[in-house]
């Protein structure tokens, strides 16, 4: 039959130099290259010099007596990823009416009526198939070799941008400066982007996420042994932060390695924390809640408790040299903040009233919101000057009980 007249060798499939070289830029992507030439390569990617998606395809036709043919045929090429799928399902097809066949053999530029598409070849199995008009398809149909795989540099599954966007693709600028997502980076690595997140690491249950909200750092905090770790020949002294706001000694963290001190800076307040389990500030604290010591608690400087700043948790007041028979006085301490009562008192010198009805009795009350003391001593020759210490306690310190033993009215 006609059909059996031709047959057409193994094929042998180049690629266009610019591809090949494309070849070489999926090696200078994990090996290290010059920055220029890094530069040079990368440019294809970048933008203008996109490789041209073009296959050199060359062949032999010989007739059913093995003899090669000469003359002008038509061919059609398919691209399948099944060695056995039917004609419709060429992924890609392209016919060439007049290819000049010169001792058996011809050259073809695939791709340059239809382009070939480069994503065609992410896959593992594709296969070509060749008919010469007026025949069938020849089979088998051939496998392709590695080297039409190098047009998907070009695509590279590493990088974001199908076509070698410079908004998004990789850019090597002539100082070997990288730059993803920017065409003029300010560093030797950055990377830029408007929406997501620009960096994203994960490692088993540890992840580290860089975005427009800031940098987290997540990982299993059941078992986390060392969240973050930054390691360095350096002492981190007091002047030296590890972490800052604006390059400013804002919520400031840092480590002392030649005392082992780690502590916290905020402008000119410092807490300092020493690994033999001491804590220190030079600062005022502030504590909203209970404070729980099994150990000693020392304190250098004052000591204010409660809801108003200024009060002391314990207030002496002292009355001297009062007056005959004066009844009340005023100790102008706050009953809303204290409990009041009395520590000492002496009354002089005096003349004891010996009717039998004299009594000294010194007591606290509350009136008008301030604590008042209560003084009453006998003398029938009038010449006791009493003086007495009112000792109050912050509230919140003490128990101000009145429910045990008998009560007198003390202030009849």
């Amino acid at each position: 039959m006609y059909r059996n007249r031709f047959t057409v060798s193994v094929p042998t499939l180049v690629v266009s130099a610019i591809a090949t070289t494309l070849l070489y830029l999926l090696f200078s992507i994990v090996q290290p290259v010059g920055a220029a030439w890094g530069a040079a390569l990368l440019q294809s990617v970048t933008g203008a010099n996109t490789t041209p998606p073009y296959l050199n395809y060359q062949g032999t036709l010989r007739d059913a007596e093995g003899n090669p043919m000469s003359g002008v045929h038509k061919l059609t090429f398919r691209i399948y990823d099944d060695v056995t799928a039917p004609l419709p399902a060429a992924l890609w097809m392209e016919e060439h009416n007049e290819v000049t066949v010169r001792n058996g053999q011809f050259s073809v530029l695939l791709g340059n009526n239809t382009p070939v598409p480069p994503e065609l070849f992410t896959g593992p199995d594709m296969f070509i198939g060749v008919t010469v008009a007026p025949l069938d398809e020849m089979v088998p149909r051939q496998r392709f070799a590695s080297v039409p795989y190098a047009m998907y540099a070009d695509h590279a599954a590493a990088l974001t941008a199908p076509n070698g966007s410079s908004d998004h693709a990789v850019h090597v600028d002539n100082t070997g400066q990288v730059g993803i997502g920017t065409t003029s980076p300010q560093a030797q690595l950055q990377i830029s982007t408007t929406t997501g997140s620009a960096l994203q690491v994960d490692a088993g249950a540890q992840h580290l996420t860089v975005n427009s909200n800031g940098i987290y750092v997540q990982g299993d905090t059941d078992n986390p042994d060392m969240m973050l770790d930054l390691q360095g020949g350096g002492t981190a002294q007091r002047g030296e932060y590890l972490f800052g706001v604006d390059g400013q000694r804002r919520a400031s963290v840092y480590y002392d390695k030649s005392t082992n001190k780690a502590g916290m800076v905020n402008g000119n307040t410092q807490l300092n924390l020493y690994d033999n389990g001491w804590v220190e500030t030079f600062a005022n604290l502030g504590v909203n809640g209970e404070i729980h010591s099994t150990s000693n608690l020392w304190l250098q400087g004052n000591l204010t408790m409660g809801p108003r700043p200024g009060r002391k948790p314990v207030k002496i007041v002292r009355i001297t040299h009062l007056p005959e028979n004066v009844g009340k006085v005023y100790s102008e301490v706050p009953a809303a903040d204290y409990e009041c009562t009395i520590g000492s008192w002496s009354t002089g010198l005096y003349d004891i009233n010996e009717n039998g009805n004299g009594r000294n009795k010194v007591w606290t009350f509350v009136e008008g919101g301030w604590w008042w003391v209560g003084v009453e001593f006998s003398s029938h020759n009038k010449h006791d000057t009493p003086s007495i210490d009112v000792v109050c306690f912050l509230k919140g310190m003490v128990e101000y009980d009145t429910t045990h033993g008998a009560r007198e009215d003390l202030g009849n």
